[in-house]
């Protein structure tokens, strides 16, 4: 009898064990029992997937949008290493992208989408990628020694149809790909002059699919995420899944993911980092999110360190 009392103690004891929790710390079940599927989103046939980590265990954010009816749109798209999990992704549903949208040129973001356009340009289609970076010469100030990135990309965009880039966003734009995918620009890029100033020059976008609302905050930070807010971006904001800035950490403040209002979050976190403790010799700021989560009503919390996050 004491036997079955412990076995059923538990199973039915909520699971609050990862490694990284600090001590005392309060878990909500959206941060305790990470998911990374969600089969009865009500996308109509339409799919969002975040790319786990598959050939890194770097910090990366991409994803891969297919519409009910067939429309194909890439964010960012992850680090160079894991190009050839997101070729196949892109493969398996058509090989052809409608839009591909960039929130800044860092590495772990625009590192996959280099990686195509320089070795596998014959095997999808891009019909327009969209993106807006401040000048080079900001660049070269702010971050000289990332610079290569931007670099890289910029070599392969020259040789792309530049009739298909759009890069010259302006808050309020809408990208429309057809009336059941489409996305509106929160923002141009800001240009600021500390340690995070590449990070906080994304672009941010609010994404439509099927209905449901995406909002992508790339790695926007919280000083330029303060002045954006308080310039009214997120004025009416409908955020049905917020992807979390900087993966999670670092990003912006409480007060715009309270904005923000999300009823679900995307950590673009490999497992090292979503786990990652308060006395974490780096300082990384996940569990900090992970406190600031528990104050919102967020239903789940999709972790790509898991597995490829998908929503259907």
């Amino acid at each position: 009898m004491l036997a079955i009392l412990v076995l059923f103690m538990a199973v039915s004891a909520p699971m609050t064990l990862y490694a990284g929790y600090g001590p005392g710390m309060i878990v909500s079940d959206s941060t305790a029992h990470p998911v990374t599927e969600d089969l009865n989103a009500g996308l109509d046939g339409g799919m969002i997937c975040f790319l786990k980590n598959e050939a890194s265990e770097s910090q990366q954010m991409g994803a891969v949008l297919r519409s009910s009816d067939g429309k194909v749109m890439v964010i960012d798209g992850g680090v160079e290493e894991d190009a050839a999990h997101l070729l196949r992704l892109i493969l398996e549903n058509g090989g052809v992208v409608d839009a591909w949208l960039i929130t800044h040129a860092h590495s772990d973001h625009v590192g996959g989408l280099c990686a195509i356009l320089k070795d596998h340009r014959n095997e999808v289609e891009i019909k327009k990628i969209y993106y807006c970076f401040p000048d080079y010469s900001w660049y070269r100030q702010v971050e000289p020694e990332r610079i290569g990135t931007l670099d890289s990309l910029l070599v392969q965009l020259s040789s792309f149809p530049q009739e298909r880039l759009c890069k010259d966003l302006k808050r309020g734009d809408m990208i429309t790909v057809s009336d059941r995918l489409s996305a509106r620009v929160l923002n141009e890029p800001r240009k600021s002059y500390d340690s995070f100033a590449v990070n906080s020059s994304s672009v941010m976008y609010d994404v439509t699919i099927d209905g449901k609302h995406l909002v992508i905050l790339g790695d926007m930070g919280d000083k330029v995420g303060k002045e954006l807010m308080n310039e009214g971006i997120l004025s009416g904001i409908t955020c049905d899944y917020l992807q979390l800035a900087h993966h999670g950490q670092s990003g912006v403040g409480f007060g715009f993911y309270k904005a923000c209002d999300p009823k679900n979050c995307i950590w673009c976190a490999p497992v090292w980092l979503y786990e990652s403790a308060e006395n974490n010799p780096y300082g990384y700021k996940t569990w900090q999110t992970k406190e600031w989560v528990n104050q919102l009503n967020v239903q789940k919390s999709f972790v790509t360190g898991y597995g490829d996050v998908v929503i259907r």
